[in-house]
């Protein structure tokens, strides 16, 4: 039998056979009662020629196959693939719930808009949403028709006079927002996720961060939402508002949100949403900083003129105002950003 056997290593009990003996060399194994359980194949049945080892040789890899590397363990883990189907299931139960419970206060809201100011009751906006597809968000109309032309653009800053009156109102209660329960429902956005951007101001994110915030449906209130429920005190502080949102507010803001992306889930899911009612209830309220305790810290900008993290306003000579202010203050900006 040995003289069917080609060795391809002296040190090594690895043979190859072609295809003119490997009939021969099974038919004399047969005879021989060869009870091994090694497998001996013709070099056409196979990709690669590679030597076939006998009964109790050891098996080596081929020399070109390669050790797979070992998966990036700094990577996000892959979410439960049931998240996104529990999520849609409570985004449609919540969001046809509260338009039946709140359609009467929806409906004298329509009535009252219809009637006051230039009698638009809705505000539809194109946003970038999940895989980068631009939908309508809805709002009430709280600003002039024109405001995207006007004043400071897409940035509302404290006092806007494009606001309307009563539009004031729906601002600081939220009841703006409430359109969007059915963005919710038709399944655009998602009760609880990162802010829709329009598409100037999500052109500001890096690289990286509009990647990953096209990878989930945006949300109704998020942690973005919650860190930054005053950003129009803090825009107020800044002489250029475009550059101080894109340099400051916008970095950190992606951040959070990319904070959110690697860590959601149902717990994250009911625990922001239970924290956006606190800080509708309560403005207030720093009840977020004693529940998520690992959040990305802010940058210096934003630490020495209103902490998200602790909801101290902090003045320029470094003193704290009385607990009873819970808003800024044009004293209290940085002088590099007046």
């Amino acid at each position: 039998m040995s003289e069917l056997l080609t060795p391809l290593d002296r040190d090594r009990p690895s043979f190859e056979v072609d295809q003119a003996r490997h009939g021969k060399l099974m038919d004399q194994m047969i005879r021989a009662g060869d009870r091994s359980t090694a497998r001996i194949a013709p070099p056409d049945q196979t990709t690669t020629r590679r030597p076939v080892p006998l009964a109790g040789a050891r098996v080596h890899p081929p020399g070109n196959r390669q050790v797979p590397e070992r998966p990036d363990v700094s990577s996000p883990r892959p979410q439960d693939f049931r998240f996104p189907t529990m999520t849609r299931f409570f985004d449609i139960l919540f969001s046809s719930l509260a338009l039946l419970l709140l359609s009467p206060i929806l409906i004298v809201v329509a009535i009252i808009l219809r009637f006051t100011g230039e009698g638009e009751v809705f505000f539809r906006q194109q946003r970038v949403g999940e895989g980068g597809r631009m939908f309508g968000l809805l709002k009430f109309a709280t600003m002039l028709r024109d405001s995207p032309n006007l004043g400071s653009g897409l940035l509302t800053v404290k006092n806007d006079p494009r606001v309307l009156p009563f539009g004031r109102f729906l601002r600081k209660t939220k009841l703006n927002e409430l359109p969007q329960l059915i963005n919710i429902f038709v399944g655009d956005m998602s009760v609880i996720g990162p802010r829709p951007q329009a598409r100037p101001h999500f052109e500001v994110y890096s690289e990286a961060v509009k990647v990953r915030l096209k990878t989930v449906r945006p949300g109704l209130s998020g942690i973005g939402s919650i860190v930054f429920r005053d950003e129009e005190n803090i825009l107020e502080c800044a002489a250029d508002k475009e550059r101080f949102y894109a340099d400051v507010i916008a970095p950190y803001k992606g951040a959070l949100e990319c904070w959110y992306i690697d860590r959601q889930g149902l717990v994250m899911y009911f625990t922001l949403i239970w924290l956006t009612i606190v800080a509708v209830l309560a403005p207030s309220s720093s009840a977020y900083r004693s529940v998520l305790r690992d959040l990305p810290e802010p940058p210096p900008e934003l630490k020495g003129l209103y902490d998200p993290l602790t909801l101290d306003p902090v003045t320029a000579s470094g003193a704290v105002p009385s607990a009873s202010s819970t808003r800024l203050r044009p004293t209290t900006c940085p002088s590099g950003w007046r």
